[in-house]
């Protein structure tokens, strides 16, 4: 019995892995396809390269050395620290910001296990 629940528990973790991922490219997919379909209002729809280097430096203080990327549970902290000394200039309305990364409503703070890579982010943000 104790082994049926291991496997149980195992195949339950495993399959919560792969919904994430497919949320997560899910997600991706539709920022993609919001983008192209915005590009000719706004054409230059990007972060501006002061910021995305004060963010890369933000990024790299936090950053786990085995996994190379901020987990999950961590972003709300990244972007917290970073709003404390630096203003945040991304080309979306602070409440979609709040709504991608904020643990009762983000996408991206919801991921267990998961660690995002700095050009994960930027794609975010950009996207």
């Amino acid at each position: 019995m104790p082994l049926r629940k291991a496997f149980r528990a195992e195949s339950s973790v495993t399959g919560r892995k792969e919904i994430a991922s497919e949320e997560f490219n899910a997600w991706m997919s539709y920022l993609s396809s919001r983008k192209s379909q915005i590009a000719a209002e706004i054409p230059d729809f990007q972060i501006e390269e002061k910021t995305k280097i004060l963010l890369k430096e933000q990024f790299d203080r936090l950053k786990h050395r085995d996994t190379l990327g901020i987990p999950s549970s961590e972003i709300v902290d990244f972007h917290g620290n970073f709003a404390k000394k630096f203003r945040f200039a991304v080309p979306i309305h602070a409440r979609n910001l709040a709504q991608m990364i904020h643990p009762y409503w983000g996408y991206l703070s919801h991921f267990p296990n998961r660690h995002f890579r700095f050009e994960e982010l930027m794609e975010v943000y950009e996207n």
